[in-house]
């Protein structure tokens, strides 16, 4: 059953947040159920994560290395937003905490958050072929 699935726990390890290594990147079920529970449109909206949260983190870092903390938190509020809707919770928090960060204007905050940023985007990606496929054959069944 494709439900079953998407419950593999991950096995990487975030320090600042090990909640995260509990659980998959991905909600494949919260996913569904915000596509509702159309498997073509989750497949787009993987394809949006897949192609442009890792440039949103890269954005974050930029504005990070350059100290303007405003725009790394308007960027990790884009990037927080787009992690709820496809049910990359942990990048959520991350994010969210990104966000935080940045309007607090905490420089040295940031700079650690980045690299949790960095590796939650990396487990997300690497997490979307195998559910995508998964969501390819919840097509092919239907």
């Amino acid at each position: 059953m494709f439900d079953d699935r998407c419950t593999e726990e991950a096995t990487f390890s975030i320090p600042m947040f090990a909640h995260a290594e509990t659980r998959p990147p991905l909600d494949c079920q919260l996913l569904l159920k915000r596509s509702m529970g159309n498997a073509a449109f989750a497949l787009e909206l993987l394809d949006e994560l897949e192609n442009n949260s890792p440039k949103q983190v890269a954005a974050v870092e930029d504005h990070v290395n350059s100290n303007n903390c405003i725009a790394a938190a308007d960027v990790a509020h884009s990037l927080k937003g787009a992690a709820g809707i496809i049910g990359a919770e942990s990048l959520q928090e991350i994010a969210a905490e990104v966000e935080t960060a940045g309007r607090a204007d905490d420089l040295s905050r940031l700079v650690e958050l980045v690299k949790e940023l960095q590796k939650e985007i990396v487990r997300c990606v690497d997490f979307v072929p195998q559910l995508r496929s998964d969501l390819r054959n919840r097509i092919e069944t239907e």
